[in-house]
């Protein structure tokens, strides 16, 4: 994080807008967008878009053990590929038009699961054969956050964060989940430029006293990344 003293900064912080807080002698204020990639500890540099876009939720959902995050993403390779639109047998087709077995991300396969997905998608108007779509509904059923406070746990075992994994899928061949939970264990990296930002408020503090002064900064960095200025 950076301490920012006034005007003298701009060009610095207009390159680097992804910092996450504004600190002072008085407090810490959150002013703008975080940089999606300060916000993740483990990234896998040569995974794939669809890759890459998961492992970014889960981390968001607080998964922080590297091997966790990867029988996470073992599990849904083994399930999918990261490939939205696929249906159970390899057709790749719009959610409407998967007619048997499982569909998505996760092969989501029981009348319930797979309805699910489209009523959550009609109801927050996203489209349930997209990553995106299905990523959302993902981390908002209730499989998911019924094994997330284990997956959330650091320091656990290989078949505690396995067999989770199947709790939350409810079941599914085995194939070569373990390598390939090992093989993103190899692939995965810290990020060196990971920002904890647990250490600053998420609310937005008024600033009072000699801080008003630097809020020209801030109105001016705001018209910036609006167009105004």
């Amino acid at each position: 994080m950076l301490t920012q003293s006034g005007e003298e900064t701009l060009d610095w912080q207009l390159n680097n807008w992804h910092t996450p807080c504004w600190i002072s002698s008085t407090g810490c204020y959150t002013m703008w967008v975080l940089d999606e990639v300060s916000m993740l500890e483990w990234l896998c540099l040569d995974c794939s878009f669809n890759e890459q876009e998961a492992l970014k939720v889960f981390q968001e959902q607080g998964i922080r053990d590297p091997l966790a995050l990867s029988v996470v993403m073992a599990s849904v390779k083994q399930e999918s590929k990261f490939i939205p639109n696929i249906c159970e047998g390899g057709d790749i087709v719009d959610y409407k038009d998967c007619h048997r077995g499982g569909y998505g991300l996760i092969q989501w396969t029981t009348q319930s699961r797979y309805d699910g997905l489209g009523n959550f998608c009609k109801r927050y108007d996203c489209n349930p054969s997209s990553l995106k779509g299905q990523l959302r509904y993902l981390v908002e059923e209730v499989q998911w956050k019924s094994v997330l406070p284990t997956l959330k746990t650091s320091g656990g075992s290989f078949s505690t964060y396995y067999n989770a994994t199947y709790r939350w899928l409810g079941w599914g061949v085995a194939g070569p989940r373990t390598q390939y939970a090992y093989n993103y264990l190899d692939r995965l990296s810290k990020n060196d430029n990971f920002s904890n930002i647990e250490s600053c408020p998420q609310e937005i503090q008024t600033p009072s006293g000699d801080e008003t002064e630097s809020m020209g900064f801030f109105e001016k960095l705001l018209r910036f990344v609006r167009g105004q200025g």
